[in-house]
């Protein structure tokens, strides 16, 4: 019995080493519990702060993006607005290159002994087609007989005494023209005192 008694006291001491060992190996479990606890969370501050570095640079890449799609908006309207001036320059000087050879066949026709000729016809017809054709242009002819003098459109060469009243425009000795109402030429008048 004596036998059984120090077994089952062997026992009891195994069991509790066994159960102390258990206990140990539990706080064991649970410091590397903490540890790998800690571990994550450091590893998630870490990938936290990346985040927010990465959105910070997102938002820098958005910003440079949004301005330069501005700056290149800008860039085309300036160019387009360039090109339009360019265009419209060279047709200023083109309808100015031409107003003289207007002005010749006015003269021709004016001067012409007889309209009914051939030769009037055809200087006529050329007159006209050119006129048509800078009208399709923008181009037309200021208005100044018998109308008040206006300093933005006529360009007095003379005065003279009027019974009609005071600064109207009494004769026109060349004509002006507008190309989309901006004057080329003043018509050069002469205006009543």
């Amino acid at each position: 019995m004596e036998n059984k008694n120090l077994k089952s006291e062997e026992f009891s001491q195994v069991k509790k080493d066994h159960s102390n060992h258990d206990q140990v190996s539990d706080v064991d479990n649970l410091e590397s519990d903490v540890v790998i606890d800690e571990q994550q969370a450091q590893s998630t501050n870490e990938l936290e702060q990346e985040l927010n570095m990465n959105d910070d640079k997102i938002m820098q890449f958005e910003e440079r993006y949004l301005r330069l799609q501005a700056d290149f908006d800008n860039f085309r309207k300036r160019t387009q607005k360039e090109r339009l001036t360019i265009v419209q320059r060279a047709n200023k000087e083109l309808v100015l290159s031409l107003l003289p050879i207007i002005d010749n066949l006015e003269r021709a026709l004016s001067n012409a002994d007889n309209l009914e000729s051939p030769l009037a016809k055809g200087v006529e017809m050329v007159y006209k087609q050119l006129l048509e054709e800078l009208k399709k242009q923008g181009v037309k002819s200021i208005e100044a007989l018998n109308l008040q003098f206006d300093p933005n459109y006529h360009q007095a060469i003379a005065k003279h005494q009027s019974d009609l009243g005071a600064n109207l425009v009494l004769e026109e000795y060349q004509k002006g023209y507008l190309l989309h109402d901006e004057v080329l030429r003043p018509s050069m008048v002469v205006v009543s005192e």
